[in-house]
């Protein structure tokens, strides 16, 4: 009787003992996962501020330092309207403005950051962080052609339904708000355009009810 209770002793020490350790690394790592991902986020926002790759493969500390020194977090809000986080260069009105967008995408959330000219009411840049689209279909949506097809495009010319601009067939693209999909990705398309049109009016909106900070 004595032996087993040794035995259950032993094991229970063992599995507290474990519990803690593993506990402590998931602790561990959960701090280095979210730091890297906020040094990608910034990475991704001053590409599209400074239209240069500078920070990239820059260890998170030095790219934090970066963001710091060269971003401005703003808040755009207006009356009625739920406040909206953005970035633009620091210390000036310049354009662009970095502002994040989500929505839903064919299989999951698609998520990323969307530069726009202000004044010029064009976008200057686009970059997807997030989504589970299909590879070599869908996922083509993080490639540099296709995020390529959205730079210059204008947001003031809505069509007669609302819409600002429009995903048509691959080698199609004929008006200027008119922008090439992905062949064998129409729902993938479909959900961009349909995301990007949403945070384009919402923007626009804040802008247009003077929550330009």
């Amino acid at each position: 009787m004595r032996q087993r209770l040794g035995v259950v002793l032993f094991t229970l020490a063992v599995t507290v003992v474990c519990g803690g350790l593993v506990c402590g690394v998931n602790a561990l790592l959960a701090d280095r996962t979210a730091s890297n991902a906020q040094a990608a986020r910034q990475r991704v926002i001053l590409r599209l501020l400074q239209g240069t790759a500078e920070a990239d493969g820059l260890p998170g500390d030095r790219v934090a330092a970066l963001f710091q020194d060269r971003v401005d977090t703003v808040t755009l809000q207006a009356p009625g309207q739920a406040p909206l986080t953005a970035f633009r260069p620091k210390g000036t009105a310049a354009a662009p403005i970095v502002f994040p967008f989500r929505g839903q995408g064919f299989w999951d959330a698609i998520a990323g950051f969307l530069a726009i000219d202000p004044a010029a009411k064009k976008i200057v840049g686009i970059e997807f962080t997030e989504h589970a689209e299909t590879p070599g279909l869908g996922g083509r949506i993080s490639e540099p052609a296709f995020r390529a097809r959205f730079a210059g495009k204008p947001l003031d010319q809505p069509g007669p339904d609302g819409r600002r601009l429009r995903l048509v067939s691959e080698g199609t693209a004929a008006q200027p708000t008119e922008i090439d999909g992905i062949t064998g990705a129409s729902e993938t398309s479909r959900a961009v355009e349909r995301i990007v049109n949403r945070a384009a009016d919402t923007i626009l909106a804040l802008l247009a009810a003077g929550g330009q900070p």
